[in-house]
């Protein structure tokens, strides 16, 4: 436990100082990097486990994010993430209604890599176009909302957790353990409605934002327990002692940053 708690503060405040002082270019090579490193990870959960299916398969994202940014403008950037969130809406669905999970002992998932490189860039895709948006600070604001909610989700599942939340996804997460995730993210919100002292509507839809947002974060952990769960992986990497892998890492924020992004930006026009 030490050692976890060093390393996610070695980690975290070098996270944030890049994040805060990085250019715009410099800030996407960086997710660029944390993706690939993800994705390296994500290969051998849909049957690449080959050194070299690995390295394909991780430079797919990065040529997918590349392509993303050269290629594709700005405008569309929305637009492209509406379908992702309800991607991920419709897992939600799927997730909580699984009774087993078959074992996948071999062989490679064509569409489960296909929905990996799409997920990992449109992550990528959500933060920059908020930090786009000029809003940096909410990319930061929107990590430490995830952070935070992951930990008071562990603290309270093992404090008071009884009832579990997806015992065929993953036995270890607790209905305790999503209140204590929702409290940080009713918390945290206050941050953002001080910064931006909303109108009375306005500040009820993003406190109510962030609630779902962490709700989202959640339904990341499990589709990533779930891909291991068929694939009998306990993490899905050892670059982070104590933490496992980096996919172990961002797999909260792959699907919270789409629904953020798109909830916020939508928010600002129409609120």
């Amino acid at each position: 436990m030490q050692q976890r708690w060093l390393l996610a503060l070695i980690l975290g405040n070098s996270v944030m100082a890049l994040v805060i002082v990085l250019p715009t270019t410099g800030f996407a090579l960086l997710l660029m990097t944390v993706l690939a490193l993800a994705a390296w990870e994500w290969a051998p959960l849909v049957g690449l486990t080959t050194t070299n299916g690995r390295l394909s398969y991780l430079a797919s994202v990065v040529a997918a994010v590349m392509l993303t940014w050269w290629l594709i403008p700005p405008s569309w950037y929305l637009p492209l993430l509406l379908p992702v969130v309800a991607w991920w809406l419709l897992l939600t669905v799927t997730l909580f209604k699984l009774r087993h999970i078959q074992p996948i002992s071999g062989g490679v998932e064509p569409k489960l890599a296909l929905t990996g490189i799409g997920l990992l860039t449109a992550s990528w895709l959500a933060l920059i176009l908020l930090d786009q948006q000029g809003n940096r600070w909410l990319v930061l604001f929107l990590m430490l909302l995830v952070w935070f909610a992951d930990s008071a989700a562990y603290f309270a599942g093992r404090r008071w957790g009884r009832r579990k939340l997806a015992p065929v996804v993953s036995p270890g997460k607790t209905l305790a353990g999503v209140g204590g995730g929702v409290a940080i993210a009713v918390l945290w919100s206050g941050v953002l409605l001080i910064a931006l002292s909303p109108a009375p509507v306005h500040a009820i839809a993003l406190n109510a934002l962030c609630i779902v947002t962490v709700l989202l974060s959640i339904v990341g952990d499990l589709y990533e327990s779930w891909l291991k769960r068929r694939r009998s992986v306990k993490d899905a990497g050892t670059l982070l002692p104590g933490h496992g892998g980096m996919l172990d890492r961002v797999d909260s924020m792959i699907a919270a940053a789409p629904l953020f992004v798109v909830g916020f930006l939508l928010l600002e026009k129409y609120l």
